[in-house]
């Protein structure tokens, strides 16, 4: 009999991690799919409070007895141990590029599925070239990208592939912000922050990775849209159009890369863009970047950025 875990949320204190908890629960257990599984971090203490705060909010006091495992990346063995009592761990536990490694390193090892919401680009690409021989040999997947960034794009895209009645040539995504109705959430999470403060102080590894993956030449040519220009057409007026280097692209490559390579398939092109209220929002955001490249170069910027995030990303 297997007595494997199905599922394991490994830092399920965290901001990604708590959030996981009533989704996976009414996945395994109302739904009737009978999975076993499981939570995992640093702390028991911590972990058994955010299973207590859930089971009254749910009422599902059959969380309470949710299996914990005690697990610390910077306790290799932890991790070994943790990926060897489950099937398929989902790592929330980040900035990826600093706490990543050693979790999908553990699962590719003992043969356990890895999935973890990283828009960092560099690190997948990283992970993909030191253990995607060792995944494919155990037969596990190794999936990166499963948060905003990037299956809220890359789904959207194999719909259209499926469902587009000819050969389709290319597709431009736009994002803009909802507003927060209660008013007290901020742009990005800490996380999230930190993941970008740590990946801009490496910019030449990033684009490094940007530049790795190329597309041949399509015609006809899906040409860039005028910066900072207005166009009603794409559906939500009075937005300024700003173009977005953004890892959901990066991923949209890579997996047009494989398909060409693989299966001769056209590639798609894809241009991402972010949509803003005015100048000032476009002035604002294009300050904060500059002072994040800026400061992110050396340990102490890193440090005050991580500081005084809240401040400097709670609207724009």
């Amino acid at each position: 009999m297997d007595n494997k875990l199905d599922i394991v949320v490994f830092g399920a204190t965290g901001f990604t991690g708590k959030r996981t908890i009533p989704y996976l629960h009414k996945l395994c257990e109302e739904d009737g799919r009978q999975l076993k599984w499981g939570i995992a971090g640093r702390s028991e203490e911590k972990l058994k409070r955010v299973l207590g705060e859930y089971a009254q909010k749910l009422g599902a006091d059959s969380l309470n007895s949710t299996p914990i495992i005690i697990a610390d990346v910077a306790d290799e063995l932890s991790i070994l141990a943790m990926a060897q009592k489950t099937k398929i761990v989902l790592n929330c536990c980040g900035p990826y590029q600093l706490y990543g490694e050693v979790v999908v390193k553990c699962c590719a090892m003992t043969g356990t599925h890895y999935v973890d919401v990283t828009g960092e680009t560099h690190f997948q690409d990283i992970m993909l070239s030191r253990y995607g021989n060792t995944a494919e040999e155990k037969g596990v997947y190794i999936v990166h990208g499963c948060g905003m960034d990037s299956m809220g794009v890359e789904m959207p895209m194999n719909f259209i592939t499926k469902s587009f009645q000819g050969v389709l040539n290319s597709v431009e995504i736009f994002m803009h912000r909802l507003e927060d109705q209660t008013g007290t959430g901020s742009a990005l999470n800490f996380g999230t922050w930190s993941s970008i403060v740590h990946a801009l102080s490496d910019l030449k590894s990033v684009w490094a990775s940007k530049r790795a993956i190329s597309l041949p030449k399509m015609s006809p040519s899906c040409s860039l849209r005028f910066p900072f220009s207005r166009n009603a057409s794409i559906g939500i007026p009075n937005k300024r159009i700003l173009p977005f280097p953004s890892p959901d692209e990066d991923v949209i490559i890579r997996s047009q890369s494989y398909f060409y390579e693989n299966g001769g398939k056209r590639p798609i092109q894809v241009r991402h863009y972010l949509l803003l209220e005015s100048w000032k929002s476009i002035l604002k955001l294009l300050f904060i970047g500059l002072i994040m490249i800026i400061f992110s170069q050396c340990s102490c910027g890193r440090k005050l950025l991580l500081k005084v995030f809240v401040a400097l990303t709670n609207s724009y």
